[in-house]
């Protein structure tokens, strides 16, 4: 219980500092994207406790997919996520702790990708892309479900304006 006040304090000052629910990339994040035509999806490991309320990881990455493919991303299947292991990663990270206020959450939206390091040509994967976390209070977990789906729109969004239709 001290445990969760404490996180409900800092959380309180957190979104008092920052107001903002979610920044807009800029053109040169957006450049980033400009290429890529299939995407791997990862969707972190959520708590099962968490899961237990009713957030679950497997209806997040539905969602996902679902809002990528609606706006024209390519996702690409698990046989060809295999058969392509460099393909770059839209991963999806949530976390949340139940409170006496509902639930303390954090989304993070990023796009990882394979890269070769210049000075001695090692290949390491790297997070070229990142939405700017959202750090937020709520009495519902649907809250958090329409989070992730602002923040996959908000991908759809700048792919589209460096990938338009040929």
């Amino acid at each position: 219980m001290k445990k969760c006040i404490v996180v409900s304090a800092v959380m309180f000052a957190i979104l008092a500092i920052s107001t903002h629910a979610m920044a807009h990339l800029s053109a040169a994040e957006r450049e980033l994207l400009r290429g890529l035509d299939g995407f791997r999806l990862t969707v972190d490991r959520i708590r099962p406790d968490i899961e237990r309320d009713g957030l679950f990881r497997s209806t997040l990455r539905e969602d996902m997919e679902f809002r990528l493919r609606m706006g024209g991303v390519r996702v690409l299947s698990e046989e060809e996520a295999e058969k392509k292991p460099d393909a770059p990663c839209l991963y999806l990270y949530v976390d949340a702790l139940k409170c006496s206020l509902g639930y303390v959450y954090k989304v993070r939206l990023a796009l990882m990708e394979p890269v070769k390091l210049v000075r001695n040509n090692v290949k390491v994967t790297a997070t070229i892309l990142r939405i700017p976390d959202e750090l937020g209070i709520t009495s519902n977990l649907s809250e958090i479900r329409d989070v992730t789906g602002d923040f996959v729109d908000e991908f759809v969004k700048a792919w589209k304006t460096v990938n338009p239709k040929k």
